[in-house]
């Protein structure tokens, strides 16, 4: 009970922090999930944050409780770190139940690491076992080295016994991994694997995100190269600072021209983040003109998201609700490439 007590507050900050690491991470793995699957399944959203739960919570016993104060551990002095490989042996054998609890513990909390790393990312026993041991080492390292020389001294104890576990829980994770994967077999199915031309919400939203991102990231790298460039060629400092401010101003638009009118225009209707997760954004067949029309609508209705966020996502989501489509799919298809009917 004392070792629980002890560890409760690491809990708690990870419950604390669950809603904005999982607004963080899970949409990474959403995407990942819907890159490998070509669906999102409910199942695979929840794993998703019980992923992003248990991860925070491994960095929390990791860290947590930091240093406080003007003295103490880390802060005046240092704890000394176990190297002795047979003091669990020891310790089982005068049979101390804390020292027991607490490497079952350390085992226990590695069999998710082993699970995931086997079942998600389909790694076999050696792999999944040296990774288990590897993040333990860092874990282990982190807490010898005053979270590498943050603080003066080493405030958690360095552990071969932890370490041993650590790998020991990884490995039974493998194991369990291995024997749900024999009754519930991991399947893809064919037409998962093919661009869908009728995405759902979720689908278009998790694509919208990484596209919005990448326009912004290059837009960023393309903002500090013209300002790079320029401080060296225009000596005048007004000048330089107009030419910023219109760089500023339209390097965003320009990407997001390119990245969400020219590239699906040149590419079947699929941007980045839409060939990611495997999606058009063309539902109907168009061509010519009709086909760019299609594209600058769509470009408009994202330059509206932009714009004003709340507003049009809101539009959009209740346009969603009420026609199961975005306004620009209502664009006909063109009559010499629509299906017969029969």
């Amino acid at each position: 009970m004392h070792y629980l007590l002890e560890y409760s507050p690491r809990f708690s900050l990870a419950l604390a922090l669950w809603p904005l690491a999982s607004l963080v991470c899970t949409l990474p793995i959403l995407a990942i999930l819907y890159r490998r699957d070509g669906r999102l399944r409910f199942w695979s959203v929840a794993c998703a944050y019980i992923v992003v739960f248990y991860l925070l919570g491994l960095a929390c016993f990791t860290l947590y409780p930091l240093p406080s104060g003007n003295s103490g551990p880390g802060i005046t002095y240092g704890v000394k770190p176990n190297l002795d490989f047979w003091l669990f042996a020891r310790q089982i054998r005068s049979w101390n139940k804390s020292a027991i609890f607490e490497l079952l513990a350390n085992v226990a909390l590695f069999v998710p690491f082993g699970f995931i790393v086997a079942r998600g990312a389909g790694w076999g026993t050696v792999r999944s076992t040296l990774a288990g041991f590897a993040v333990s080492l860092l874990v282990e390292t982190t807490q010898l080295t005053g979270v590498w020389h943050h603080y003066a001294y080493a405030y958690r104890t360095f552990d071969v016994d932890d370490l041993l576990a650590n790998t020991t829980g990884a490995f039974v994770g493998w194991a369990c991994a291995a024997v749900f994967t024999h009754f519930v077999p991991y399947r893809i199915e064919p037409e998962a694997l093919e661009p869908t031309h009728s995405p759902s919400i979720v689908r278009r939203m998790v694509a919208f995100v990484l596209d919005m991102v990448l326009t912004w990231v290059v837009a960023m790298v393309f903002i500090v190269v013209a300002q790079y460039v320029l401080r060296h060629y225009l000596a005048d400092w007004r000048h330089f600072a107009r030419m910023m401010d219109l760089v500023s101003r339209w390097s965003f638009r320009a990407m997001l021209v390119f990245f969400e009118f020219l590239v699906p225009l040149a590419w079947k209707g699929r941007t980045l983040g839409g060939s990611f997760v495997r999606m058009s954004c063309e539902t109907r067949p168009r061509r010519g003109l009709l086909r760019v029309v299609f594209f600058v609508v769509r470009l408009a209705v994202f330059y509206l998201v932009v714009k004003f966020p709340a507003y049009a996502l809101a539009a959009l989501l209740v346009w969603w609700v009420v026609f199961r489509a975005m306004p620009y799919d209502m664009l006909p298809a063109s009559r010499e490439l629509e299906p017969e009917q029969g």
